[in-house]
């Protein structure tokens, strides 16, 4: 186990004696010789700012988890509401066209229109006032209550007695439980108490993104937008099928006469099947290659595949703690492809969606989830490796941009046709995860931890 840092110290000019101070300008006693001596304003200055810091990032954090309650309580009530109005919004429709029925039999027996207006109006503005009244009270109530931010404590050494003490994350000074003497937070004990102030921000905007993207998984389970299609096709397969049975039946049985027509309801019935069923052997064949195109990468990852929009947000919301757009979060049957992988230890998404429709342009997403601590210097070979590693990225057809939740690679117009038009070239992701992974190793990054 690595050795706390000492607790920060003052050098005696009399006697060349390490003595700890109350952090406070003036003058502080030498407890050995007895000597005055001024604190530095240099120190009192950096624990003012670590100070600052550390309850700069708790602030943010507590105002990230005021947004993550609001999130939260629109995706619980979301959940609870969709699939109540998917039963209310068409019964509330029904209703209003039985009274507009019934409005045009009451005129055909004789009703005069005075009173079939003073009585079918608010029949007709009823069902619109119970949505909106139903709505707001799914919506109503309070919400879950949000969490506080905590940093935790910092370990130091005492420079008296070398016992350990604690120190709150962004407290200054603290006194030794043994001795008695008074600990000052070192440089290395504030860079150590701001990252853990870091992550604890980290956290909590974990919790906001966790709380958004749930609200979009959510939604995505209503998406019937791959059966369109089949919406189409059904009813024309059962209408013309059944014209061209029925007719068919009456011909064999001497009912009707043959007509030339019949002909052509056959044509169109065997139209649409044929249309139906090479529709499904499409999206089949599609799905079963960007499969085994997935499965190789799995021969060189570690991989989990991913094959709805909830896979995607459980990803996020264990290992990207950054923006990540909504928009992003949508899958279809046949061009969608993703996995969740873990490459020389850090956690890696791929996301993609190699189809253009109404959910906007195809997307082909590399995210690879590491953190640099802030004690990490970067020397000169560590930047060109870096430099190296992301130039082969980019010629690869990726643009990289870094983030406080590791690298985002993001797939140019030209690659992503191309594993589009041949899955198998999907193989350039493992390329491309390999230098993302280099990248973060050589800035001295790490794998994130799961929060």
């Amino acid at each position: 186990m690595q050795a706390p840092p000492e607790a920060a110290t003052i050098r005696c000019g009399g006697c060349g004696a390490n003595f700890g101070f109350v952090p406070r300008p003036g003058y502080t006693r030498c407890p050995y010789c007895a000597l005055d001596q001024p604190v530095p304003h240099e120190l009192l200055a950096n624990l003012q700012r670590y100070t600052q810091a550390v309850g700069g990032e708790l602030a943010r954090a507590n105002q990230a988890y005021q947004r993550a309650a609001s999130f939260q309580q629109w995706a619980e009530d979301s959940d609870r509401a969709i699939p109540r109005l998917k039963v209310v919004i068409p019964i509330a429709g029904a209703f209003m066209l039985l009274v507009a029925l019934g409005m045009q039999l009451a005129l055909e027996s004789g009703v005069s229109r005075e009173l079939l207006g003073t009585v079918a109006a608010p029949l007709l503005v009823l069902p619109s006032c119970f949505l909106f009244v139903y709505i707001i009270w799914l919506y109503a109530g309070p919400g879950p209550s949000a969490r506080s931010a905590h940093a935790g404590h910092v370990t130091v050494a005492c420079p008296n007695c070398g016992a350990r003490g604690e120190l709150i994350a962004g407290q200054p000074a603290q006194v030794c439980g043994y001795c008695r003497t008074a600990l000052v937070a070192s440089a290395l004990s504030m860079d150590q108490g701001i990252d853990a102030a870091e992550l604890a921000h980290r956290r909590a905007r974990l919790e906001e993104f966790r709380q958004e993207r749930l609200g979009m998984a959510g939604l995505a389970r209503y998406d019937m937008s791959p059966y369109v299609a089949y919406f189409a096709f059904g009813p024309l397969l059962f209408m013309s099928g059944g014209w061209a049975i029925g007719f068919t039946a009456e011909i064999l049985a001497g009912d009707a006469e043959y007509e030339p027509a019949i002909a052509g309801f056959w044509g169109l019935f065997l139209a649409v099947l044929m249309a139906a069923l090479g529709t499904w052997a499409y999206r089949r064949s599609r799905r079963a290659a960007y499969r085994g195109a997935r499965s190789d990468l799995g021969q060189q990852f570690p991989l989990k595949p991913i094959e709805d929009v909830r896979g995607l947000v459980d990803w996020l919301n264990q290992n990207w703690p950054a923006p990540y757009p909504t928009s992003n979060l949508t899958s279809d049957h046949i061009h969608f492809v993703a996995a969740s992988l873990e490459v020389f230890g850090y956690p890696a998404l791929l996301n993609a969606r190699l189809a253009s429709g109404r959910h906007g342009e195809p997307r082909l997403h590399l995210l690879l989830a590491a953190s640099r601590p802030r004690s990490v210097t970067l020397g000169g070979d560590a930047a060109r490796a870096v430099d190296a590693a992301l130039a082969r990225c980019r010629e690869l057809g990726f643009s990289v941009s870094p983030s406080e939740a590791g690298l985002f690679a993001v797939a140019n117009l030209e690659t992503t046709r191309a594993v589009r038009k041949n899955p198998s070239a999907l193989h350039v992701v493992a390329v491309a995860f390999t230098d993302l992974a280099k990248a973060a190793y050589a800035a001295g990054s790490v794998p994130v931890p799961r929060l």
